[in-house]
């Protein structure tokens, strides 16, 4: 794992080749999974968006999945549902960009509900097959939950950026 400084837009990134990339911008936690998700790896990327409470008390989640991802294992579901209901109170939406393979975008949108089901609804949920559409659909409600205002072109570079790394 490395942690860098990010050029452009992104305030912190840390990389874990063939998992996940992760930045922050603004009180945005931006999550790229590259790998599957499992108990170890979802751990570790909560702790990393856990920071973000140190300078916001409100942030939201884009949680990005690439092709090469796949579904959460059985303890990567587990500790992707103890994280949204540790945080349920600080989080004012997630965003779930799915991959561009219509069997793994169904096969994830029918995951993202039942972990959805599973923290009883406490967060707001933004699944979508493309970027405009996520960051359109996530924009408002992280403005008026948070208070802090961003656009959905701002969010979608970011989230471009964070694809990068």
């Amino acid at each position: 794992m490395s942690l860098m400084a990010a050029d452009h837009v992104l305030t912190r990134t840390l990389v874990k080749p063939g998992a996940y990339a992760l930045a922050h911008w603004k009180n945005v936690a931006i999550i790229v999974w590259r790998g599957r998700p499992d108990g170890q790896a979802v751990r570790e990327v909560s702790v990393f968006s856990d920071r973000l409470l140190q300078e916001y008390a409100v942030f939201s989640v884009v949680h990005v999945v690439e092709e090469t991802s796949g579904l959460p294992t059985s303890d990567g579901r587990h500790a992707l549902v103890a994280a949204a209901r540790k945080n349920s109170g600080h989080v004012a939406c997630v965003g779930v960009l799915l991959p561009e393979s219509r069997i793994v975008a169904s096969m994830l949108r029918v995951s993202v509900r039942a972990m959805h089901k599973l923290v009883r609804g406490m967060l707001e949920v933004a699944v979508e097959p493309t970027l405009d559409a996520l960051v359109v659909a996530m924009v408002d409600t992280h403005v008026r939950r948070s208070g802090t205002r961003l656009t959905a072109s701002e969010l979608a570079r970011a989230i471009q950026e964070a694809r990068s790394l």
